[in-house]
């Protein structure tokens, strides 16, 4: 019995010995490599962003708060038609026009759009484009094709039967 404590005893103390010996080499290997882990996570600030059409309106919504156009949104051919100048404002856009005034151009921190009244065909970025729709005139307001517009600017763009036009945004 004597042997057998003696043997316990010996691998306590190797054992407590041992431990600070691992702890500092372990150490010495996390300070000596060259990736660094963290435990922090940062959450980007997400913003929904929303905007109300109504057909036959000069009353619209952007994120809760109610605005006032001098062209309401129309059908025109089974596509629904919105102003050019009060969508650029909805979305938070710069626009503005050549001296002619037939072409207008859409700036966003992403895009950069021109158009021509009258055309089907767009210039996203340098790129021409086509919308799928012409880009009109009404009232002295030049208006554009509310979904495909919407879409090219990353909105989502849904309609109901009520003549609410809805687009929305997640931003990060």
């Amino acid at each position: 019995m004597k042997g057998l404590r003696a043997k316990v005893g010996m691998i306590l103390v190797a054992s407590a010995l041992a431990v600070p010996t691992m702890a500092a080499a372990a150490e010495d290997a996390v300070t000596t490599t060259d990736t660094v882990v963290s435990t922090e996570t940062s959450v980007p600030a997400v913003q929904n962003l929303s905007i109300k059409f109504r057909l036959d309106s000069s009353q619209y919504e952007v994120n809760g708060t109610m605005k006032t156009m001098d062209t309401a949104p129309d059908i025109v051919n089974q596509t629904s038609y919105v102003s050019l100048k009060h969508f650029a404002e909805a979305i938070g856009a710069e626009l503005t026009w050549d001296a002619s005034g037939e072409n207008a151009t859409l700036k966003t921190s992403d895009f950069t759009v021109t158009f021509k009244i009258g055309d089907s065909l767009i210039w996203l970025n340098g790129a021409e484009v086509e919308l799928g729709a012409y880009i009109g005139e009404k009232d002295g307001r030049t208006i554009v094709p509310i979904r495909a517009l919407g879409q090219l600017f990353g909105w989502s763009v849904n309609f109901y039967g009520d003549g609410n036009i809805y687009l929305s945004k997640v931003v990060m």
